[in-house]
């Protein structure tokens, strides 16, 4: 049976999103999962992300409002919406791409403790991969305790990825919400299986007769509401 086609709008204000509740975003570059993402935490009061790059276009322009910490002291319970940046100090290309690994590794562990103390929070992980693999972020336990405590500690996590078998597979046993994007790759294919309550041969059918990489296959796989296809950009 197709799925129905639902305007971005109308599907966010229907959406039901609790507090401890996770979202996992499934999508290939230039096709909307970070504005997707944005229009989501949104509807939270204290959110915080992690910029991996040194220059991201898409952060300075469309989160250009939000807060800039390099190092979880400088968190305040007041700030809504926080950008960590670790400071990079170095001076050859070298030592750039060695010390922001460096300051990564050091600085965004100490976060998620900071935010597994506190609770209460939205994390949004832009490149997860980049985060979780243990030769760059090297955050991928505390991701999956996030994801395993989460619910009980308040804490919500929205978590992005341009290929869904690059990830840690309990991002899908306990997303309660889930937007994939187009793909016919064997191997994403397969791991979308992991998603909790759905049935995975008819998933797979509905991503891959996607009409755009605009588009996106909604699915509430452990949460409330129904399945259908957004598209941001209408």
């Amino acid at each position: 049976m197709p799925l129905d086609r639902i305007p971005w709008r109308d599907h966010l204000a229907a959406l039901k999103w609790d507090q401890g509740d996770h979202i996992m975003v499934a999508a290939p570059t230039k096709s909307g999962k970070t504005t997707l993402a944005k229009d989501l935490v949104e509807r939270r009061s204290h959110v915080i992300t992690f910029a991996t790059k040194p220059r991201d276009a898409t952060l300075d322009t469309e989160y250009r409002d939000w807060t800039v910490i390099s190092h979880p002291r400088e968190i305040r319970p007041w700030m809504d919406r926080i950008i960590v940046r670790p400071k990079v100090n170095a001076k050859k290309v070298g030592d750039v791409m060695a010390a922001t690994r460096a300051a990564h590794r050091e600085i965004f562990p100490q976060v998620f403790d900071f935010v597994y103390r506190e609770g209460g929070y939205c994390v949004l992980i832009d490149e997860t991969l980049y985060m979780a693999d243990p030769k760059y972020g090297g955050v991928g336990s505390q991701i999956e305790m996030m994801h395993y405590h989460g619910r009980s500690n308040g804490i919500s996590m929205v978590t992005l990825t341009q290929r869904p078998a690059w990830i840690p597979k309990i991002i899908y046993s306990s997303a309660s919400h889930a937007y994939i994007a187009k793909t016919r790759d064997s191997a994403d294919l397969r791991r979308l299986g992991d998603l909790g309550n759905v049935d995975p041969k008819q998933l797979m059918q509905d991503v891959q007769s996607l009409p755009t990489r605009w588009d996106f296959v909604y699915t509430p796989s452990l949460g409330e509401g129904n399945p259908g296809i957004i598209n941001t950009r209408k």
